[in-house]
């Protein structure tokens, strides 16, 4: 692969996209059998990775940079690795499927915008670019209502709270780390990582523990194929994915490019990831109407979000008439 794409955040989003359209599919798998186990899996296949890239970088002084590394990282990392995929797993189990839990995590493209410029980002003013923001995470809010009340709106009804909740509360988490990660440069990014996966593989491990007991007796029973996705998921997603995205919003901000224009690139993600749900577990969840609506109002929050600055020269591109 030429070295040149490394240093290009719209290619490395494309090649995010590439990896992580699979994460939904994947990680719905193997939620199906001691999945924070597995999970724990994932993440060490993850951490060797990690730990390969930054020795590259650091050399011998490896161990002085991980013995460096703040307090802030481990619990921030936590966000990214271990909110997520208990997020995700809790609201498969809860749906019962996996094309609701699937937009309720991407709604992480709307907070990691969000969490940019509020937190990040220092703003004087509420200007027109803010407020177009401001509508794009309305609308994806009201896009997970519709999914909550089923398309029944006028009933306020919301239809298996525990989905959403843990849906959203991985949504965010990742929002949040993604946010965050957009801050450090390339050296600090990888022992970031390192720290984020070795926080989130020990809170696993303990959460497996306390969820389904001995953890030997549980390695045994898994199948050479869930090992196999386990894998897959740690090398294809928690790795390969975690670098180029982290790499693509640190590159951005080094040459001054607005986060939202690699970001928006992603936003086709939710809809393959759907696609490849719908057709490998033949969930027919995305043709039902309430559901179509909700991925347009979606689709709608992230054009406004993530394409904000653009939407704002638009409009004041716009002729004014007396």
């Amino acid at each position: 692969m030429p070295k040149g794409i490394f240093n290009k955040p719209q290619a490395l989003a494309i090649l995010t996209v590439l990896c992580w359209s699979f994460s939904s599919l994947l990680a719905k798998l193997i939620s199906i059998q001691s999945p924070y186990l597995l999970f724990s899996f994932s993440f060490s296949f993850a951490l060797i990775v990690y730990l390969i890239i930054a020795y590259k970088i650091y050399r011998k002084h490896l161990f002085q940079a991980i013995r460096k590394v703040p307090f802030k990282y481990f619990l921030i990392g936590l966000c990214g690795y271990y909110a997520v995929w208990v997020g995700n797993t809790e609201s498969f189990r809860a749906f019962n499927s996996a094309s609701e839990t699937t937009v309720l995590n991407y709604t992480w493209l709307i907070f990691t915008v969000f969490f940019t410029e509020t937190i990040y980002q220092k703003k004087d003013s509420i200007s027109l670019k803010s407020s177009i923001e401001f509508l794009g995470i309305i609308l994806g809010f009201i896009s997970v209502f519709i999914l909550a009340v089923q398309g029944n709106i006028l009933s306020f009804k919301i239809n298996n709270i525990n989905g959403i909740l843990w849906g959203l509360f991985g949504g965010t988490s990742y929002g949040f780390f993604s946010a965050y990660s957009s801050t450090l440069n390339k050296e600090r990014q990888i022992i970031f990582l390192i720290s984020s996966i070795s926080a989130s593989l020990l809170a696993m491990l303990i959460t497996s523990y306390f969820t389904s007991g001995n953890i030997i007796l549980q390695a045994q029973k898994l199948s050479w194929q869930k090992i196999g996705l386990t894998a897959l998921l740690g090398l294809l997603v928690d790795a390969l994915g975690y670098i180029m995205w982290t790499r693509s919003l640190s590159i951005s901000r080094a040459k001054n490019i607005n986060v939202s224009k690699v970001v928006s690139i992603i936003f086709i993600l939710p809809v393959a990831s759907l696609l490849i749900v719908s057709f490998y577990l033949q969930e027919y969840t995305i043709i039902k109407p309430y559901f179509i609506v909700c991925i347009l109002f979606f689709l709608g929050g992230l054009v406004l979000t993530q394409r904000s600055g653009y939407v704002t020269k638009f409009i004041k591109s716009k002729p004014k008439y007396d």
